[in-house]
């Protein structure tokens, strides 16, 4: 999780990327070949009206690689092969990833 503090008391363009997918591994007679297939991450713009000093809180999603069997991408990506990568978030709390935010929601943008 990073922080942004507004310096100045004015309109912010907001810019977030997600993570892209994992590569999919194939196992073809005992040899494992690296497809390099996954799908780009999500994007997303928006602008707010920031005071100075008003605080954000930046969470970047983990892309979940060609790691065979991995459980788990950062902030609700998904595990093995060919799985998806994890939400960025931007948010005015830290409660850390997004599944932390169930009831909060218009704590994220």
């Amino acid at each position: 999780m990073q922080t942004f503090i507004a310096p100045i008391n004015t309109t912010y363009k907001i810019e977030c990327w997600g993570a892209s997918g994992g590569y999919f591994n194939e196992k073809v007679s005992g040899k494992y070949y690296d497809n390099k297939v996954s799908g780009k991450g999500g994007y997303s713009i928006g602008y707010k009206n920031l005071s100075t000093s008003n605080k954000l809180y930046v969470c970047v999603g983990q892309c979940p690689g060609d790691i065979l069997y991995l459980d788990y991408s950062y902030n609700g990506g998904g595990g093995g092969d060919a799985s998806g990568g994890g939400a960025s978030h931007i948010a005015i709390s830290n409660r850390g990833e997004l599944y932390n935010y169930l009831g909060y929601e218009n704590e994220v943008f």
